[in-house]
């Protein structure tokens, strides 16, 4: 009876270490083709028949690691900010075995940005500069305001604050209202 539980036992353990190494391993890195540093925190995805498998990041040396993948064949997409995506096709991941990729060398993408045009630029309502009391509202002004009331209005120029209690009283240059 022990004999046949020994056996059962150690084929167990046996068949455990078979379904182990039943799956692979991607390693690689990602390098600027330029001068060669490492690329640290690209997005990589690992992609098979056109659907996404999973994904990771790049440490700070530029390298990746996709674990415990059923054997097939993959394709990894790598993106990096300010550089060109670059597609690897048929990487070929056989049962138990680490596939090291080629080094995946991006270019950098800046001539791919285009200019662009302020057309046009409007001058703010309140001015966060201004540090001198008074000014000018125009009718234009008064127009934009969201409160058109005489209070309200004065409360736009510097140096006028307006009271929040519902008494629509406004201090000028820290001077209270009489009332």
């Amino acid at each position: 009876m022990l004999r046949k539980l020994a056996v059962l036992v150690s084929m167990l353990f046996a068949f455990s270490f078979a379904i182990a190494q039943s799956n692979g391993t991607i390693k690689g890195r990602m390098l600027d083709k330029g001068n060669g540093e490492p690329l640290p925190f690209a997005n990589v995805v690992l992609m098979k028949g056109g659907s996404q498998v999973t994904g990771t990041m790049t440490d700070f040396d530029g390298k990746f690691t996709f674990t415990a993948l059923p054997p097939g064949k993959y394709e990894i997409q790598a993106t990096y900010v300010g550089y060109q995506a670059i597609k690897v096709n048929d990487v070929v991941v056989n049962s138990g075995k680490i596939t090291f990729v080629p080094d995946i060398k991006a270019a950098s993408g800046s001539e791919n940005l285009e200019e662009f045009v302020v057309i046009d630029y409007e001058v703010p309502l309140i001015s966060k500069d201004q540090t001198s009391s008074g000014g000018i509202v125009t009718a234009e002004d008064i127009k934009k305001m969201p409160g058109r009331s005489a209070t309200s209005i004065a409360a736009t120029v510097g140096g006028v604050y307006e009271k929040d209690d519902g008494t629509n009283d406004l201090n000028v240059r820290g001077a209270r209202s009489a009332g």
